[in-house]
């Protein structure tokens, strides 16, 4: 599910809200002031892939290392 973030113009209060897409367009109210929460428009994130298995870090060629000089 992604997290939305919201903010309540009377208390100045920030949330990150989990909801599914489903539940996009349907309004958030604050807990503190029951007012309706405006939401914030944020960069998507991008994936993070670690561990093994993956082609960063496991299949992407290796650099070839400069020849020395003898």
């Amino acid at each position: 599910m992604p997290i939305y973030p919201y903010k309540c113009e009377t208390c100045q209060i920030d949330y990150d809200i989990m909801k599914p897409v489903s539940r996009f367009n349907s309004p958030e109210v604050c807990p503190v002031c029951s007012l309706e929460l405006d939401r914030l428009v944020s960069l998507p994130a991008k994936p993070v892939f670690k561990g093994s298995g993956f082609y960063e870090t496991d299949y992407k060629p290796k650099k070839e290392s400069e020849p020395s000089d003898k």
